[in-house]
């Protein structure tokens, strides 16, 4: 038993009592702040998982992307021959020089198939007057070049003077035909370019297959 007045135990029991009621408020608030804060956090953690996922997935796509750029790059340049012959139906055939880069993975297969598929094996007959590799260029430039060609990709080449507006380059001419035949027929990122030469015969097309760029 406590020794104390009437008046100093009223005191005491009224502060603890006050003591009490701010503690149990105290508690409230707080487990009401907790439980907010808590759903908070947990919202914000849900995004930074949902946005990692989401640079995750981006990374992911852009290294697949990458990925097929990097095996488009190691492996030789392709000719959808279905796509090429519909592109040519109904043009009249001319004769077709054929030049290609010996320093390249490729360009002989590249050039082969195109002999072959505009030549008698696949049926278009268009007459193959000569199929060699490029020669050296004198200047030291890239072959192509003195074949009045790109020194990338492919190149049609037609009769005409680059200074004059060359009716070779007709849409009707045979030339721009197999411009386009190859355009179409090479995928997605085909590098296929046009070019005139005075001293070809009027007669021919010459086509360049040079190394891709």
């Amino acid at each position: 038993m406590f020794d104390v007045s009437l008046e100093a135990a009223t005191f005491w029991y009224d502060s603890f009592n006050i003591i009490l009621f701010v503690g149990a408020f105290a508690v409230a608030i707080a487990t009401y702040g907790s439980i907010k804060m808590g759903a908070v956090k947990e919202r914000f953690s849900d995004e930074r998982i949902s946005a990692n996922e989401r640079v995750t997935a981006e990374a992911n796509a852009r290294a697949l992307e990458l990925q097929v750029s990097l095996n488009e790059l190691s492996s030789p340049r392709h000719i959808d021959f279905e796509i090429f012959k519909k592109s040519l139906e109904g043009v009249a055939p001319v004769k077709i020089e054929i030049r290609y880069a010996e320093a390249c993975s490729d360009c002989f297969w590249v050039a082969t198939w195109i002999s072959n598929f505009l030549g008698e094996r696949s049926g278009l007959g268009w007459p193959i007057s000569i199929f060699k590799p490029l020669e050296a260029n004198p200047s030291g430039l890239p072959p192509a070049i003195a074949a009045h060609a790109s020194p990338w990709g492919i190149t049609v080449v037609a009769r005409g003077d680059v200074k004059e507006n060359s009716i070779s380059w007709q849409d009707d001419s045979s030339a721009n035909a197999i411009f386009f035949a190859l355009l179409k027929s090479m995928g997605k990122r085909p590098t296929v370019s046009s070019n005139l030469d005075a001293t070809l015969p009027a007669d021919m097309v010459r086509i360049v297959v040079a190394p891709r760029p």
